[in-house]
């Protein structure tokens, strides 16, 4: 199913502008094609990975690294079932640059810009589940 921009935006949580501002100034391509002359559209997956990413803008990610990271972490769930969700994720900046996101809690402090860097502890679920319920109840 494919979501119009207000709802992507309401389930993310953040403003129409905010996600506008999103799309234009970081340029992000994991989302569905805008059809020629008619309005942008995001699949589930889509506002799932943007969920996550937003919740990691509240912690200081640039929005660009935000989504990289949440892609990363959820290439492996299936969100028809929600199979390979962590229960929790661990999020730090990265030593490497970008954020780190993982479920392990060590590796994500390895891989911390330093070597006191505290990784942030989100729990997947709830983000998950709030957004999958705006959206779901928005089709």
């Amino acid at each position: 199913m494919a979501y119009r921009f207000s709802e992507a935006a309401a389930a993310i949580g953040i403003t129409e502008a905010a996600l506008r501002n999103w799309m234009t100034r970081n340029k992000l391509d994991l989302f569905e094609e805008r059809p020629e002359g008619g309005w942008r559209t995001f699949s589930e997956n889509d506002v799932l990975v943007l969920a996550l990413a937003a919740k990691l803008v509240t912690f200081g990610a640039k929005v660009d690294e935000a989504v990289q990271a949440a892609g990363i972490a959820l290439a492996n769930v299936n969100f028809s079932t929600m199979a390979g969700l962590p229960r929790y994720y661990w999020a730090a900046p990265s030593r490497f640059g970008g954020w780190h996101v993982d479920a392990d809690e060590g590796m994500t402090l390895h891989q911390a810009a330093d070597g006191g860097a505290a990784a942030i502890r989100i729990a997947p679920t709830m983000v998950l589940a709030g957004a999958l319920k705006l959206l779901r109840a928005a089709g």
